[in-house]
């Protein structure tokens, strides 16, 4: 909480401040300023001193205000005006997307001519780091060391075909995508100026590149910056200061599928893309249209496909049901020979490898739905029955819930195939995943689940319980079971959606089941709790923090970790005989999380 003198000094004594998302989980809003720690009190008194009298048409900033004592500091916190406005969504083609464009020219036309501050581009911050390897100024083997294999190809591939860029310098903001407010009437507001001395340019192409990253925005985006002098390799250096800047903030984290696996599946079809551009080469296959799938599609079931239509997760075409979060591409197609199939293929950062091995080395299954074809050339595609609608989980009444026990001991009974991911023991590692939330708390705190107070006093029993995890094993785990992916066919249940088949513990399984389903509104996991319970909760609560997205990118992903971080930390805290975290209901539900 904001401490009663900081209200004081700007003006708001009594108020209740109430947070806001972003900002990295430490910006509140009381009465009609907004106010965050200034952690840096040179940078906090620079961007006043800019802010204050910046203007220009095309583009609003939040107003500082100064302290009664006459500075724009007080007790280590900074306040600015509030602005109406919310964040743009950037997936597909967004509307907003001109005028997030329109508003970067604007914006830094007016700052062109600022000159840079003394300490810009020192400090040695992640962000510092990764824009001078993007920019050559510094050797990337750290970051390429410590960045895996798949994302060490992207980075050294990138780095391979940067050419110089003959653009004049000047101030510009290095985060743009999530910090642009837009209003109805009002022109887009920048806020929370991440500085860099680079081309203008630089500032929407970063934003291009974090649409594409994180936000499923669509390669037509890059039409509307076709006027972008040296656009291509604006992007290329883009991609290698977000891709650089993700491996120095998530290296050493440890999370079941991996933080920077995450990181290298987004950033692989990028990267083909941004190559592809500089080469000239067309766009990569991994961005499929409905054509070209309906194409592929015809040719492996063996009859044509006269329709395609969106399908969620579920398998019917309501994409509201949908309760996936990946990039695969999901349609239903109606056969010329009076079939319907749910067709899945890898879409941008996907991968389907396992999936595709699972049903060709598992099934038939009576868990599993029936597959219909397989292909794996030009790009990996799985047709499978339509499962009927009716049939989808919709409540953890207790019938389903003896189902779905019932069902996973199939699974569990399963001994896993070659050729499909193979879970291991986090051992020491596991540790190092609360170890990264330590080095970037904001990661959790942006939650609104616990306080930085609680997490100080807790942050070593839930590491070393973490490290603690049993997850190897020979048994057949799904990874990812949840009411979204569980149907009845024909009076039994049907376990969708195996991208995330391994090899591994069964109770590491059971035990994420339990968590989701606490979260979906089911039973507390404690009623159904195996063997390794609270070494499963606390690595299980990290995976939240570490997978989800900013809730202005994708707020659904973001409530939908949230939910299963509050009942994973509330399990991992009573088992460890913690106190409850702040965020926490009663029964540890979600308490609701402040919007816009």
């Amino acid at each position: 909480m904001i401490p009663e003198a900081v209200l004081d000094a700007f003006g708001v004594p009594g108020s209740a401040p109430v947070p806001l998302p972003g900002g990295q989980g430490s910006t509140w809003r009381a009465a009609d300023i907004v106010l965050r720690p200034a952690e840096s009190a040179a940078h906090a008194r620079w961007a006043a001193d800019l802010f204050s009298g910046l203007s220009g048409p095309g583009f609003r900033v939040p107003r500082p205000v100064r302290a009664a004592a006459g500075d724009w500091i007080a007790h280590g916190w900074v306040a600015w005006r509030w602005l109406p406005g919310a964040t743009a969504d950037w997936s597909g083609v967004s509307p907003r997307w001109p005028q997030l464009a329109a508003a970067s020219r604007a914006f830094h036309a007016a700052l062109a001519g600022t000159p840079a501050p003394p300490w810009l581009g020192r400090g040695g911050s992640p962000w510092t780091v990764a824009d001078q390897v993007a920019w050559q100024e510094a050797d990337p083997g750290g970051v390429l060391g410590a960045a895996g294999e798949r994302l060490r190809g992207q980075l050294t591939s990138l780095l391979a075909v940067l050419r110089p860029v003959d653009l004049t310098a000047q101030l510009v903001h290095g985060n743009l995508g999530g910090n642009v407010l837009f209003a109805d009437g009002e022109p887009p507001a920048v806020i929370d100026l991440s500085p860099f001395w680079r081309p203008a340019g630089l500032a929407i192409a970063v934003a291009a590149v974090d649409a594409l990253l994180w936000s499923q925005a669509e390669p037509e985006i890059l039409g509307e910056l076709a006027g972008e002098p040296q656009l291509d390799e604006l992007l290329a250096r883009a991609l290698v200061y977000r891709l650089a800047s993700e491996v120095i903030l998530r290296a050493g984290a440890a999370v079941p599928g991996g933080s920077l696996d995450g990181v290298a599946r987004a950033g692989q079809p990028v990267t083909e893309l941004v190559l592809a551009r500089l080469a000239g080469r067309p766009r990569p296959a991994a961005y499929l249209d409905d054509a070209r799938l309906a194409e592929l599609a015809g040719r492996a079931a063996g009859a044509a496909v006269t329709q395609l239509h969106p399908a969620g997760t579920r398998g019917h075409g309501d994409p509201a049901a949908a309760a996936g979060h990946t990039r695969a591409i999901r349609r239903l197609a109606r056969l010329a020979d009076g079939r319907t199939v749910f067709v899945k293929a890898a879409g941008p950062g996907t991968d389907l490898t396992a999936e595709l091995t699972g049903y060709e080395s598992i099934g038939p299954a009576a868990f599993m739905p029936r597959v219909v074809a397989v292909s794996r050339d030009p790009v990996p595609l799985i047709l499978l029955e339509a499962l009927p609608e009716a049939g989808w989980v919709t409540r953890w009444t207790p019938q389903a819930i003896a189902d779905t026990e019932d069902l996973l001991a199939d699974v569990h009974a399963t001994t896993a195939p070659a050729g499909i991911p193979r879970w291991a023991d986090p051992g020491p590692a596991g540790s190092g995943s609360w170890l990264a939330i330590a080095r970037d708390p904001a990661r959790l705190l942006r939650m609104h689940v616990c306080s930085d107070q609680w997490l100080s006093a807790n942050l070593a029993a839930l590491a070393e319980a973490a490290s603690r995890a049993r997850c190897s094993g020979s048994q057949l785990v799904h990874g990812d079971v949840h009411a979204g992916n569980l149907c009845y066919r024909d009076g039994r249940l049907v376990l969708a959606d195996w991208a995330t088949a391994a090899a591994g513990n069964p109770w590491c399984d059971i035990h994420s089941w339990l968590v989701t389903m606490a979260a979906e509104g089911g039973p507390p996991p404690d009623e159904r709790q195996g063997p390794g319970a609270d070494s499963h909760a606390a690595l299980i609560a990290a995976d939240q923090v570490l997978l989800a997205p900013s809730r202005a990118s994708d707020p659904v992903l973001f409530d939908l970790r949230r939910q299963r971080l509050v009942v994973a930390l509330s399990w991992a805290a009573r088992l460890l005989g913690l106190t409850p975290p702040e965020g926490a209901g009663p029964a540890g539900r979600p308490n609701r999380v402040p919007g816009p």
